[in-house]
């Protein structure tokens, strides 16, 4: 069975932009594309919008949207999306055109680079970590086995779902950071070397609104539990993130969001509401209940990619 959803994408790669976990080409892309054009009824996020709002959309019904203002997205799948004359929704979080700048992507791209595959980062986080307390770090591994966390997101291995556990639910930000920190300086890895790799600018967010896509909210900082946040905190996420696009693009033309990292809460969507924002993307494809328009289903790329490939 099928249902109205959202196909995701985060990062791409070329001679310039360095390949990553879950990270595709310009060829894969396309694969993609005709895949979905083949399969489904694409449509452009204006129309899919509409849809929604009308509650007319049907099952085969899907769009394409992009999260985190990665400029890789703007220079490598933009082009194909131009040549098919296809509007796809794009969700932008704040803090790094801020210069308050948002570690989560520097981390990703510092595990990606340094080293020769993502278990070998693996290898020594969890090292660092189990060092720090032998015993709690025991502790925590035996809860994380009897949760099956993250177990909705089929594309993620067991090793990447062990990390993301110490990460959001063990850690707190400050230690994480240090354990990041530390390890990044063993590398001899410089952060700012980075950055022209990382985020589009605001002259870019501008050119994807006047091309017909829509720009939607990602919160400002990312954070990857907003959930756990207070009423206030999250507030103040999406308040400063729309202030931000609005200064952007205009008042009156954000209506759209994505849940960072999928995660939320009733507060989420009640301060959603009250910010007029009309549609909201999940991202999972889990539909246990009835969803509402701020709950849309999302799949990630990489499970089209295995689709694709399972059926050659």
């Amino acid at each position: 069975m099928t249902y109205p959803h959202s196909v995701m994408f985060h990062h791409f790669h070329n001679n310039f932009y360095p390949k990553s976990q879950g990270s595709i080409d310009e060829k894969q892309f396309e694969k993609i594309l005709d895949f979905l054009e083949k399969n489904f009824n694409l449509l452009g996020a204006d129309k899919f919008s509409d849809k929604v709002l009308c509650n007319k959309l049907e099952s085969n019904d899907i769009v394409l949207s992009f999260d985190d203002a990665l400029k890789c997205q703007f220079d490598i799948a933009l082009p194909k999306l131009e040549e098919r004359n296809i509007s796809c929704f794009f969700f932008i979080y704040s803090s790094p055109f801020k210069n308050e700048l948002n570690m989560l992507e520097v981390y990703r791209y510092f595990r990606n680079t340094c080293y020769n595959n993502i278990n070998d980062f693996y290898d020594d986080f969890f090292k660092i970590v189990k060092n720090y307390n032998v015993k709690e770090y025991d502790i925590v591994y035996e809860k994380f086995n009897q949760k099956n966390y993250l177990e909705n997101y089929k594309f993620y291995t067991y090793e990447d779902r062990w990390f993301r556990f110490l990460r959001d639910r063990y850690l707190n930000n400050n230690l994480y950071s240090e354990f990041m920190i530390k390890l990044m300086k063993e590398k001899k890895f410089k952060k700012e070397n980075s950055f022209s790799k990382l985020w589009m600018n605001e002259n870019n967010i501008k050119s994807l609104e006047s091309r017909g896509h829509v720009i939607g909210l990602h919160s400002y900082y990312h954070p990857t539990l907003i959930e756990n946040k207070s009423y206030e905190e999250q507030k103040n996420e999406y308040t400063k993130n729309l202030r931000h696009l609005e200064g952007v693009i205009g008042k009156n033309k954000i209506f759209s969001m994505a849940h960072p990292c999928g995660n939320y809460n009733t507060e989420t969507l009640n301060i959603l509401k009250d910010l007029n924002i009309k549609i909201g993307f999940k991202s999972n494809m889990v539909r246990e209940k009835k969803l509402s328009t701020l709950e849309i289903p999302r799949q990630d790329h990489i499970n089209i990619i295995n689709q694709i490939y399972s059926n050659h």
